[in-house]
């Protein structure tokens, strides 16, 4: 079945643009669109998609406040931020808000279906720019201060290192040389450990703690 997508963004030719470009993939389908908040909550609760792509830029109810909205109504749907916003405060509040990514309207044309294909996987997706002005975010708040986070075993890292890389659990297993189960379990304890309940937040930690290269 292709990844059913609800495109949601108030200029009617950008929604045109990027409809006629999912749609020369096969694994793809728009299913609808809307131009506001209130219109993508209707679109979404009669078309149940897989993926909402949202810009930031909405009239009346924002883009933020939008996505944060439909995390709580509808959990299973991923939003995809695509905006021509760049701005690294920006990208950490996209990540709380509940989206699983975040890519620039300019960079769509090579990284919009890859994107699409990552978060519909349950995963987290940021373009290279926007990790790496997320981790100048991180380092800023942490200059002042030196904390040392919980003791992480070695296997627990690795598998902290594959999520964070946007690995799906059996890409992590296969890495790993173990089932998919065990990532399972060391998953359930870096939760346990560090207080983190979503991927996204495990992926800030790692950037935080300079786990990963951004």
């Amino acid at each position: 079945m292709p990844t059913r997508i609800v495109l949601v963004d108030d200029h009617a030719i950008l929604r045109d643009g990027l409809r006629l470009r999912l749609q020369r993939e096969p694994n793809l389908l728009v299913v609808d669109e809307a131009g506001n908040a209130a219109e993508a909550y209707a679109r979404i609760e009669a078309s149940q998609p897989d993926v909402v792509i949202m810009d930031l830029d909405l009239p009346g109810v924002d883009g933020l406040a939008a996505t944060a909205e439909i995390a709580r109504r509808w959990p299973k749907v991923k939003v995809l931020i695509l905006t021509g916003r760049n701005e690294p405060v920006e990208i950490e509040m996209v990540l709380k808000s509940g989206a699983a990514g975040f890519i620039r309207k300019e960079d769509a044309s090579t990284e919009l279906v890859r994107a699409i294909e990552i978060v519909s996987a349950g995963r987290i997706y940021l373009s290279t720019d926007a990790a790496s002005l997320l981790a100048e975010v991180v380092k800023r708040k942490d200059d002042d201060t030196t904390t040392a986070g919980p003791a992480l075993t070695e296997r627990e890292l690795a598998v902290l290192k594959g999520i964070s890389a946007g690995m799906s659990y059996k890409e992590i297993a296969h890495e790993l040389g173990i089932g998919v189960k065990s990532v399972e379990t060391y998953r359930a304890r870096l939760a346990r450990k560090l207080g983190l309940a979503t991927r996204a937040e495990l992926v800030r930690y790692a950037v935080r703690e300079r786990l990963v290269e951004p």
